[in-house]
């Protein structure tokens, strides 16, 4: 009972309820705010622990830190604006959840086994959040077969999650090819771009990883998983007339609108009349205020609301999370942390990447960097049960 009721398994918990507002609990009620409230308590005193007992663990801690100190006074001052709290909520569920991930990992409360367990958890959560989309699209807009939407991105975040099934080929590929088939289904260009890459490392991640003894049973599934993927994609395409009309719309060059979005927003950064905007921006949402639209890319977002500050800030944050992927021995870990900057990296080039991180990837990153700091040189997931202190 102790360990069911354990602050990670809370914390899951409160994040499934809060993602799946309308299911559980009503959207917008005091019980979600509550919950929202107590998910954000948890992460930020694991964030207050991080920087007093592991400040020094990780580069990467560092530079999130002064992300998260631009984007805190950015939004406070732009609440007092009228701003409101949505873009320091946005924010702080993207990026907070690595921390209190990464404690837990240093305190040997988080396994891979629990890891395992919790990925059919989340997988739960995001398909409650896949229908509940295409049924909300379906019911307030227009035909949901006719509609693009963001969750493919909470989609493709579980991909990092299934290389802790490394001894379960089966299983990987099989939850790879359904997380493919439901980004395709979304019909969202960026997302299936990204996912295709994710397939292509997970190939080599996991026949790098696998002994000759089965390697020819993860070439066999490789091929059988490429074969069936393409006969799925083709059959897809020709019974998908918004498939096809997407597709259509790309090779004539149509990207839905991101070319004018992005000539306005690098427009309205290089036409300042103030130093301080080129500097410091116009201050948070600021694209939403001038454009009328976020910016779809990361850097242009930045650069209108924050400035050059605001892009140096972040600039350093990737610079960080790639070194420390470079120099990680740990070949487990490696492959883990490559996904991640496939999905999130390429992301922030036509997407949303700071603002819309979610809780698998989360998880997956603070395990690996408490990893790394931990057991560098280890060719796995496991922790050396020697170090770990049964902390609280």
């Amino acid at each position: 009972m102790k360990k069911v009721l354990s602050v990670p398994n809370i914390y899951i918990l409160l994040w499934a309820l809060y993602y799946t507002q309308g299911t559980f609990i009503s959207r917008g009620s005091y019980v979600s705010r509550l919950v929202l409230l107590a998910f954000l308590m948890i992460s930020f005193f694991y964030a207050f622990v991080t920087y007093t007992k592991y400040f020094q663990v990780s580069p990467y801690f560092k530079s999130l830190g002064l992300l998260l100190i631009m984007f805190t006074v950015y939004g406070t001052l732009g609440m007092v604006s009228g701003v409101g709290f949505d873009y320091l909520k946005m924010i702080y569920l993207s990026l907070l959840p690595t921390f209190p991930f990464f404690v837990w990992t240093q305190r040997g409360m988080i396994t891979p086994k629990w890891i395992r367990t919790v990925f059919f958890v989340m997988c739960a959560v995001v398909g409650i959040q896949y229908y509940a989309t295409y049924s909300y699209i379906e019911e307030t807009f227009f035909d949901a077969e006719n509609a693009t939407v963001n969750i493919a991105y909470e989609v493709l975040a579980l991909i990092p999650l299934l290389l802790f099934w490394k001894n379960k080929p089966v299983i990987q590929y099989i939850m790879l090819a359904i997380v493919m088939a439901t980004v395709l289904s979304t019909v969202k260009r960026g997302a299936i771009i990204i996912g295709v890459i994710c397939s292509l490392y997970f190939f080599i991640s996991t026949v790098q990883a696998s002994s000759k003894r089965v390697k020819w049973l993860i070439w066999l599934l490789i091929l059988f998983f490429v074969v069936l993927g393409v006969r799925y994609a083709l059959n897809f395409y020709s019974n998908s007339s918004y498939a096809q009309y997407r597709m259509a719309s790309t090779l004539a060059g149509d990207s839905s609108g991101r070319g004018s979005i992005y000539s306005q927003a690098w427009s309205t950064f290089v036409n300042s009349e103030h130093l301080s905007n080129i500097l410091f921006g116009y201050g948070a949402s600021s694209t939403i205020k001038l454009l009328g639209i976020a910016a779809h890319n990361d850097w242009l977002e930045l650069l209108v609301n924050q400035g050059l500050l605001g892009v140096s800030l972040y600039l350093v944050y990737w610079i960080t999370l790639l070194l420390i992927f470079r120099e990680s021995k740990n070949s487990a870990v490696h492959s883990v942390l490559g996904q991640l900057l496939i999905i999130y990296f390429i992301a922030t080039l036509f997407s949303m990447s700071y603002s819309a991180m979610t809780l698998p990837a989360n998880l997956a990153l603070g395990y690996c960097l408490s990893m790394l700091s931990r057991n560098p040189s280890k060719q796995d997931f496991e922790l050396p049960q020697h170090n770990i202190k049964a902390e609280m």
